[in-house]
């Protein structure tokens, strides 16, 4: 199995997270890092070919097979078709892009270059999660969906100091709903597609929401999803149906243990990924896509990020939050 060479944009908090899980997956190299300071980019020199500060020198690399993209959320877009431009693959750290119309102007650059892009929210991918539809066939009309994602962020307490942070500045596209709620959308939306109606009831601090509560109405049933950065407690995703319930403990992103219960019998237990490797599963599911190029499925993959970029979109307009 060839190698896919990765070179990565961005020097955060997630670069560590990418290079542990594309080690433990298998089938990857990391050809180049580049950062806009030289010096937090060189913190990784051990871990690629080579880090830069020249964006150049990793988007002409001819040895270069795929860009992944860890930048603010602001520069998902643009950078992405810096790339492509290049005659890149990409992968995007989620959000995907700022808005809807960023996505498209992605996507449809993509597909006239025959090139793949890949939503990095790790979501969908899980094999567990993939397997809830064909558990709810079961448990009958599904009614309510409850998600709750909680985590106090290190950065809120210097927020409210004054300090402004690319996760809570409107500027960069930052806020809870594009950092965390994402993953709840993801988690919805791929298990029952398109709501009706999309209401956001947000706390905003300074233009920018540090936590809240999305409605996703559909015909027979209703998603209440909490996400917050400004306050702690338990994370989980409980759907429940007229005959039974699936209940998965932990973070949406993550998708630890799921439980499957029907009125009536024994309880089905569906484990999630080990710890420390939730990105695993979305670096196999890039590599097929990768390595197939079926055109049908790249379509299908990237009609759902438009449609959650849309969700993200209806959501932020509903609660009156603009990006500057």
């Amino acid at each position: 199995m060839k190698n896919i060479n990765v070179s990565i944009l961005g020097t955060g908090m997630i670069v560590p997270v990418f290079l542990e899980n594309a080690e433990r997956s298998g089938g990857y190299h990391i050809r180049g890092i580049w950062g806009r300071d030289a010096r937090k980019a060189a913190v990784y020199d051990s871990k690629a070919d080579f880090t830069t500060d020249d964006l150049d020198r990793v988007l002409q690399d001819p040895e270069t097979d795929v860009i992944y993209i860890a930048l603010p959320n602001s520069m998902h877009a643009s950078y992405a078709v810096k790339a492509l431009q290049a005659g890149r693959n990409v992968m995007v750290e989620k959000p995907f892009a700022a808005n809807y119309a960023e996505a498209r102007q992605v996507i449809q650059l993509a597909e006239q270059l025959g090139l793949l892009v890949f939503d990095m929210c790790m979501t969908p991918y899980h094999a567990n999660y993939r397997m809830i539809p064909e558990y709810l066939k079961d448990l009958g009309q599904v009614r309510v969906v409850t998600g709750i994602l909680s985590h106090y962020s290190r950065r809120y307490d210097r927020f409210l100091a004054g300090e402004v942070l690319p996760v809570f500045d409107p500027k960069l596209a930052g806020g809870t709903l594009m950092d965390l709620g994402i993953y709840l959308i993801r988690y919805v939306y791929g298990l029952f597609g398109m709501p009706e109606h999309v209401h956001y009831h947000a706390n905003i601090v300074r233009d920018i929401d540090t936590s809240g509560i999305l409605v996703l109405d559909y015909p027979q049933m209703k998603a209440s999803l909490t996400a917050t950065k400004d306050a702690s407690g338990p994370s989980f995703v409980l759907i429940q149906c007229e005959h039974g319930r699936i209940m998965m403990e932990g973070p949406a992103g993550v998708c630890h243990t799921i439980t499957v219960e029907k009125d009536g019998a024994d309880m089905i237990v569906l484990p999630g990924p080990d710890t420390g490797t939730a990105m695993s599963s979305e670096l196999t599911v890039f590599r097929q896509m990768y390595e197939d190029h079926d055109p049908a499925v790249r379509a299908a993959y990237t009609s759902d990020i438009l449609s959650v970029q849309k969700i993200l979109d209806l959501a932020r307009e509903d609660a009156g939050i603009q990006f500057i």
